[in-house]
């Protein structure tokens, strides 16, 4: 009933939870102790997910947060002007214009940012899967004990 995604899927819900830590993120980071730069630069920040889906989602809301729209690199006024910006195959006029009206002088629409969550497959994980027996056994015993009193 709350979401359409179905089992494993990160609910709208949760989505707004890590767009706001993102947001608290950027605040306490960003803007107050100027921690990281107030655009995505690959020289300080790697993102690392699992390969499951609701954690690949996850991370992207957290990032949106972060880095929300206005934040997004933006075309010189020399790549800007003429048909410099547009693909070598061509776009319809209507495309093109639509595009000029929508993005105005950043790269994607609305000054979007995007940053690259990268995974790695479970079984070959050895960083983000801690809780599991095989990685180590001190954690999983923590955290099934955890579980067994929730």
């Amino acid at each position: 009933e709350t979401w359409s995604g179905g089992k494993g899927y990160l609910s709208p819900l949760g989505q707004r939870q890590l767009y706001m830590v993102g947001a608290q993120i950027r605040r306490k980071y960003i803007e107050n102790l100027k921690f990281l730069s107030p655009t995505f630069n690959q020289e300080e920040i790697f993102v690392r997910s699992t390969e499951t889906f609701r954690t690949v989602l996850s991370a992207q809301a957290q990032l949106h947060g972060m880095y929300p729209p206005g934040s997004g690199p933006v075309l010189t006024a020399e790549q800007s002007a003429g048909g410099g910006w547009l693909p070598p195959m061509g776009v319809e006029e209507e495309v093109e214009t639509e595009a000029r009206e929508r993005l105005f002088h950043y790269s994607l629409p609305n000054g979007m940012s995007q940053v690259p969550v990268f995974t790695v497959a479970m079984e070959e994980d050895s960083l983000l899967l801690g809780y599991d027996g095989r990685v180590c056994g001190v954690v999983y015993e923590g955290y099934k004990k955890l579980i067994d009193h929730t």
